[in-house]
């Protein structure tokens, strides 16, 4: 009974003002296994202060420091449980390293402590170790491991992965570097391999799209089960603007989501052309001009057709709840338990037809799931709505010139000239995303 009353005194712990994927996260946590109660200290150590400037000297303050079921904390200072991440050791001397926020966005911090003896310092490095793994749903005797891969397009990948390399190895996680492209592991893997904790892409979108389209050149119940089983971290090959949909704008941010296991599930976007195989995309496409240089590009059709068209305002009434419960049940934690992406390729009926007299004036058609314009609110953006965004833009001649105008909504079923149909894919794939 003691650990079912560790569970329940933890479930009354769970903040209820969390973003509902966090509580689910928590509820898993529990639910895996009780809170390490072992792992909780409580001692005086010396806080190293920073120096104030180059010739000031260094200084300490003693302090309780504590590690329990909410994080790391002393005087009135705390490091939330959620942003703890790693600790490593220097003798008597050991620095815990946290994410810290920046909007929606952190960047990785540090903080460091002298304990009275090496042996005292490195029992904080381990209980730190244990609190960060229990509280990333992962069991005590599992070792964590993930894959990753280099996009070889980008001549500063490697570079980019051994910034952040070190901290990965700090939080207990195993990194094999695969010298393989995306495309040839996605053919290549199959449901009968170990899979890893998460696949760390270090690219751009076009990285996550040539993978998903490997995994679709596998028999159909195999890439069922891999693009439902395998979570996926975009990190950036640049610190260059990201789309923030599918991964961060800053690189820290998906290091920290890897290490605390925060995934989410993401909409895709299936492009079907007679006579040509069928891809997917996370990005988008355009059709026509004014696009945007990210998106795959087409000449612009004569018919544009949909199923239906409605407002373009983003909305989720169980704000992912659903989905989420569903991503940390397919953990290769849980032991036995197999999910599948269930969803169609069927074409959807077409219930609106786009007037030819609109189709005159038609400049431009873009179906995005994560490509922002400065003319749409970014809370239009929805990643698991489960609808396509629709950007129409029309040219119109007035006395002053040529003006653009542009109609947005959203749709689950887009056709152009009878010929290209793009579909969206409700919760396709599993990204490394804590929004």
């Amino acid at each position: 009974m003691h650990a079912d009353e560790d569970r329940f005194s933890t479930l009354d712990s769970i903040d209820v003002n969390k973003p509902v994927r966090d509580r689910i996260r928590e509820i898993h946590a529990v639910k895996l296994a009780s809170f390490p109660v072992s792992c909780t200290l409580e001692k005086f150590v010396l806080l190293k202060l920073p120096r104030q400037c180059l010739w000031c000297c260094e200084t300490s303050v003693s302090v309780a420091l504590s590690l329990g079921l909410h994080g790391l904390s002393w005087q009135k200072e705390r490091i939330d449980v959620d942003e703890l991440l790693a600790a490593e050791r220097n003798g008597t001397l050991f620095t815990v390293y946290y994410a810290e926020k920046r909007g929606t966005d952190c960047v990785i911090a540090t903080i460091m402590f002298e304990a009275p003896s090496e042996d005292e310092a490195a029992e904080w490095v381990e209980n730190t170790r244990i609190l960060v793994k229990w509280y990333s749903r992962v069991p005590m005797d599992a070792q964590r491991h993930v894959h990753v891969l280099l996009d070889e397009r980008f001549e500063h990948a490697m570079q980019m992965w051994q910034l952040y390399e070190k901290l990965l190895k700090l939080a207990g996680i195993e990194c094999h570097i695969l010298p393989l492209s995306p495309t040839t592991y996605g053919l290549g893997i199959t449901k009968d391999d170990k899979l890893p904790e998460a696949l760390v892409l270090v690219g751009d979108n076009t990285t996550l799209d040539n993978l998903l389209n490997g995994f679709l050149q596998q028999d159909q119940e195999t890439w069922r089960y891999l693009v439902a089983s395998i979570s996926i971290a975009l990190l950036p090959s640049t610190n260059d603007y990201f789309d923030a949909t599918l991964s961060s704008v800053l690189p820290s941010t998906v290091i920290c989501n890897i290490i605390k296991r925060k995934f989410r599930a993401i909409d895709a976007i299936l492009i079907q052309d007679k006579g040509k195989p069928a891809r997917v995309t996370c990005t988008g496409c355009s059709f026509g001009m004014l696009h945007p240089a990210k998106l795959l590009h087409h000449p612009l059709l004569s018919m544009v057709a949909w199923d239906t068209f409605v407002d373009p305002k983003a909305f989720d009434p169980y704000e992912g709840a659903i989905s989420q419960h569903q991503i940390e049940v397919s953990s290769p934690y849980h032991r036995g338990h197999k999910r599948n992406w269930s969803g169609s390729f069927e074409k959807k009926t077409i219930t609106t037809n786009l007037e030819a007299s609109k189709c005159q004036n038609l400049v431009s058609v873009t179906v995005t799931k994560s490509t922002l314009f400065k003319d749409i609110p970014k809370a239009f953006l929805n990643p698991s709505d489960g609808m396509m965004d629709v950007r129409l833009v029309y040219k119109k001649s007035t006395l002053l010139g040529t003006k653009y105008q542009t109609n947005f909504g959203k749709c689950k079923y887009l056709e152009l000239d009878n010929a290209l149909s793009l579909t969206v894919l409700p919760n396709f794939v599993m990204i490394c995303s804590d929004k």
